[in-house]
């Protein structure tokens, strides 16, 4: 790919919707820490910035674009509760180089759902990594490059030395958990330290309270 020139990253979910059973009634509170800025840019910033580097500058818009949401139990009976979470998310920053851009949307409450793209250019190709699900994938990502030998995007096979689990059935994303017990197990045995750390943790609630911050800043315009 040559040096790095830019990274996008694009996520649409069902998650977060306008009409949820009641039993998701927590995700519409803001004190639980779950709704499409936390936990989807969390998920796939994380992701991108372990294959491109950190970030340097950071700006990030926020929205929420219903007010309510409407919860329903068992005897499909309904109830309206007021919904104040960002459900549409755009980040853009730089890298560890300031010429090196990026940027981040993440819209949640999709009712066709685009999935998942992450793109990196660089100078000499194109790699991108797709899935038609974000998460609760059947079928593992598809990781494609184009570059000076290929004429369109050509679909590279993932060595077989990545595939350490026991043959199974199970969907690519529970294997993706089994990956990543495999990988802390590696870590206890060998007192290495490949796996996230606290630390990490603490550096993607910074990114978060980063756009958090940027969105009000930005807002006041309005």
């Amino acid at each position: 790919m040559g040096k790095i020139r830019s990274a996008r990253v694009s996520i649409g979910v069902e998650a977060f919707a306008r009409i949820m059973p009641e039993n998701y009634e927590w995700t519409t509170k803001s004190e639980n820490y779950t709704d499409v800025l936390t936990v989807d840019v969390g998920h796939f910033a994380d992701l991108l910035f372990h294959l491109v580097g950190q970030p340097n500058l950071i700006f990030g818009l926020t929205a929420n674009q219903f007010k309510q949401t409407t919860l329903f139990d068992k005897e499909n009976k309904s109830k309206k509760v007021p919904y104040t979470l960002p459900n549409n998310v755009t980040v853009m920053g730089t890298l560890q180089n300031s010429q090196q851009l990026f940027v981040i949307n993440a819209e949640g409450a999709q009712n066709n759902i685009s999935g998942m793209q992450l793109e990196v250019t660089g100078d000499d190709g194109v790699l991108t990594l797709t899935n038609t699900r974000a998460y609760q994938n059947k079928a593992d990502n598809k990781l494609l490059l184009l570059n000076k030998d290929h004429d369109a995007f050509a679909t590279l096979v993932i060595p077989n030395k990545y595939d350490t689990l026991p043959k199974n059935n199970l969907d690519s994303s529970v294997q993706d958990a089994g990956y990543y017990y495999q990988a802390i197990a590696r870590d206890l045995l060998n007192e290495t330290h490949t796996t996230p750390s606290f630390d990490t943790a603490v550096k993607m609630h910074e990114f978060i309270s980063k756009i958090i911050s940027t969105n009000k800043k930005l807002r006041k315009g309005e």
